[in-house]
C-alpha cells in the first residue's frame, strides 16, 4: 500500500502537538510490512512563529504554485493508494487534496477546526477576517474526503451539527498518541531536565508548574498569570513556566510585569520538544488551563498526555481533559476561566506531596495502557486499508 502524507514535517525537533502526532504517525507507517509512505511538506525547515506572519511567506503559503506542481509531479510518479490530509486549514495541503485530479482515496484529519480559530483571534487578526474563506475551505475538504478522522469525543457532536449527517457517517474518532519510547527515554533525565530549568533562569528549588502550548485564547494562560497573584499572597517559592509562543504572548509578558509577578512567571518561547520532555521530568505539577472560546475547545492536548506519561500530576479543565482525565485519580479536573481554581489546586498538591505522587503514577499507568501512538497507528492503518479494499 502507497500512502502520501500531506502536511507539516519538523526537519529536526517537533515543537508542538501537531508536529508530534505528524512524526510519530509517519514513523510508524515507516515501520510497517506492506506499506510505503512518503511525506510531503512544504516547510523545508524549521519556520518561526515570526517568519509565519510575514507577508512573503504568507503569499508563498497561501498561493502555493511551485509547491502544487512539485507535488502533483511526485504523485504522478509515486501513485499513492490514499493520500491523508493532516489537518484542514487554508494551506498547500488542503488545496493539493481538494484540486488534485490524482485517483486516490482521500483520507483527512481533524486536529483543530481552522475557521473556528481563526474567527476567535488564534491565528491574528488578518485571518480572524477572513475566517469565512477558512470554512470554505474546510468545507470543500470535508466532501473530497472519503473518511474523516476525529482525534478526540468531544468533537463527534460538533461535527455532527457543523456538517451534517452525510459528512459525519464518513467519520471516525481515533484519539491521539504519543512515543512512549521517547517517553522512557526521558523518564530518568532529571540532571538534564535541571540543566534546562538553569538555562532559563528557573533555580532548581522552587516548585515548578509547566505548561508548554500555543499563546492563543483557547489555551488560557491568561488564567495562570491570574492565578499566580492569589499564590504570592501565601507562598513566593513556586513559579510557572510557559513555553510556547503566539498572539497573546507579548501581551501576557505585559500583565505579569504590570502585576509584580514576572519573578514568579516565566515565559521560556517555543522550545523543542525533547526539552518540554527534559523539564516534565523535574518539573512538580503540569497545568493544563484550556478554555472555550466561541466555538473553538481543546480536543486532546499532546502536552496532557506527555505530563502524564512522564508521572506528573495534572491539572487540566473540564474542557481539555475530559477524555483521558478521571478527577481525583489520574490528575485534578477544575472549571475553565476559573484562576481561583488553579490557584487552589497547585496550593493543594504543593502541600500534599503524597497526592502528587498517587496522581502522577495513576496517570502514568493509564497512559502506557491505553494512549501510545503505535496503537493510534495502528487504527488509523486499518482506515486505510478499508478504504483501499472498497475499490
Amino acid at each position: 500500500m502507497k500512502v502520501l502524507m500531506l502536511g507539516n514535517l519538523p526537519y529536526g525537533e517537533a515543537v508542538d502537538g501537531l508536529d508530534n502526532h505528524n512524526l510519530n504517525l509517519f514513523q510508524n507507517l515507516k515501520r510497517m510490512d506492506g506499506v510505503d509512505v512518503k511525506f510531503s511538506s512544504f516547510i523545508e525547515g524549521g519556520v518561526g512563529w515570526s517568519r509565519r506572519q510575514k507577508l512573503g511567506y504568507k503569499l508563498a503559503y497561501n498561493l502555493p504554485l511551485r509547491y502544487l506542481l512539485k507535488t502533483s509531479t511526485l504523485i504522478r510518479t509515486f501513485r499513492p493508494d490514499v493520500i491523508h490530509l493532516q489537518n484542514c486549514s487554508p494551506s498547500p495541503y488542503a488545496f493539493l487534496f481538494i484540486l488534485t485530479p490524482f485517483r486516490a482515496k482521500r483520507l483527512m484529519t481533524i486536529h483543530g477546526v481552522s475557521s473556528n480559530e481563526a474567527k476567535a483571534g488564534n491565528y491574528g487578526r488578518i485571518p480572524r477576517m477572513m475566517s469565512f474563506l477558512y470554512r470554505a475551505v474546510e468545507r470543500a475538504a470535508i466532501m473530497k474526503a472519503h473518511r474523516i478522522i476525529l482525534v478526540s469525543e468531544g468533537k463527534r457532536n460538533w461535527f455532527r451539527e457543523e456538517h451534517g449527517e452525510a459528512a459525519a457517517d464518513k467519520s471516525v474518532v481515533i484519539r491521539n498518541g504519543i512515543d512512549l519510547q521517547k517517553i522512557k527515554n526521558h523518564l530518568e533525565t532529571s540532571i538534564k531536565g535541571k540543566e534546562v530549568l538553569r538555562r532559563f533562569g528557573i533555580p532548581s528549588e522552587k516548585f515548578v508548574a509547566f505548561y508548554a502550548k500555543g499563546f492563543v485564547p483557547c489555551n488560557g494562560q491568561e488564567y495562570m498569570v491570574e492565578a499566580m497573584e492569589r499564590i504570592l499572597g501565601v507562598r513566593d517559592d513556586i513559579v510557572f513556566v510557559l513555553a510556547g509562543y503566539g498572539p497573546t504572548w507579548n501581551a501576557l509578558q505585559r500583565l505579569s510585569k504590570e502585576r509584580g509577578i514576572s519573578s514568579n512567571v516565566k515565559f521560556l518561547g517555543t522550545i523543542a520538544n525533547s526539552d518540554v520532555l527534559s523539564i516534565l521530568a523535574v518539573a512538580d505539577v503540569a497545568v493544563v488551563p484550556s478554555v472555550k472560546v466561541g466555538r473553538v475547545e481543546e480536543g486532546l492536548s499532546i502536552f496532557l498526555l506527555e505530563a502524564m506519561a512522564m508521572g506528573r500530576p495534572v491539572i487540566v479543565t473540564d474542557v481539555g481533559g475530559r477524555e483521558c482525565v478521571t478527577d481525583g485519580i489520574t490528575g485534578i479536573l477544575i472549571p475553565q476561566k476559573d484562576a481561583g481554581a488553579i490557584s487552589d489546586a497547585v496550593l493543594r498538591l504543593y502541600r500534599d506531596e503524597s497526592l502528587r505522587a498517587s496522581l502522577g503514577k495513576n496517570a502514568q499507568e493509564e497512559i502506557f495502557a491505553n494512549w501510545s501512538s503505535e496503537r493510534m497507528s495502528q487504527l488509523i492503518y486499518r482506515e486505510y486499508k478499508r478504504l483501499t479494499l472498497a475499490t
